[in-house]
């Protein structure tokens, strides 16, 4: 069991480092073995929460890589697979803030999919779960600047849907709410030039916005 979860470990790594290097298809196989192995490590013994959340790791890469493809469909299956597994995680143990931030995760991918395809309705539901499951992480995790930077990007493509769905009032005040959190996160590392970035592009957001009110 342990080879195989090491095999499992091995094979994401591989996949990986293929995606870096442009090999689609190579990083496909690579994780769909991964997956295999985490499957059959999860039916043997159903009760065991790691290897529950290793399936869901396997499953989002493997949605990234359709996702890279332009498979959309492929990757939201995959995408909602990953989400059930995770809110049965989250529903055992709540206070599990890694579990609860794979959950935010695994809706924001969702919300990305179904943006692209136009379901702006249902994209914006899973964006603002995601949303709120980083609020109360955060919250409990001051200290974290990931999730904070993390809720900082899901709030603004909250704030474009709604600006998109013609709500302007509604998206300027999460924008700004995005642009108050990527200044803060900004602010702690001033080299970081994707946080800095973020708060470009949330201003452009917020710019879009005022245009049109």
């Amino acid at each position: 069991t342990v080879t195989q979860q090491n095999m499992s470990a091995v094979l994401n790594m591989l996949g990986f480092a293929l995606v870096r290097q442009g090999d689609l298809a190579g990083a496909l196989a690579a994780y769909r073995e991964s997956m295999d192995i985490a499957r059959g490590l999860a039916t043997k013994d159903p009760g065991n929460s790691g290897w529950r959340q290793n399936v869901s790791l396997a499953l989002v890469a493997f949605g990234d890589v359709l996702m890279a493809k332009g498979d959309l469909n492929g990757a939201l299956t995959n995408y909602r697979e990953s989400l059930m597994i995770r809110r049965e995680l989250v529903a055992k143990d709540h206070n599990n803030l890694q579990w609860r931030g794979a959950l935010s995760e695994s809706l924001d991918k969702i919300g990305d999919v179904l943006s692209i395809q136009g379901d702006l309705d249902n994209a914006l539901i899973a964006h603002r779960e995601s949303a709120e499951g980083l609020r109360e992480i955060a919250a409990k995790d001051t200290g974290e600047q990931i999730l904070r930077r993390d809720l900082s990007v899901v709030l603004n493509k909250v704030g474009n849907i709604l600006g998109t769905k013609g709500d302007l009032n509604g998206a300027l005040a999460i924008q700004r709410e995005s642009l108050d959190i990527s200044r803060a996160v900004a602010a702690k590392d001033p080299s970081n030039n994707d946080w800095q970035m973020d708060v470009a592009r949330t201003l452009m957001s917020i710019g879009n916005v005022c245009v049109c009110l």
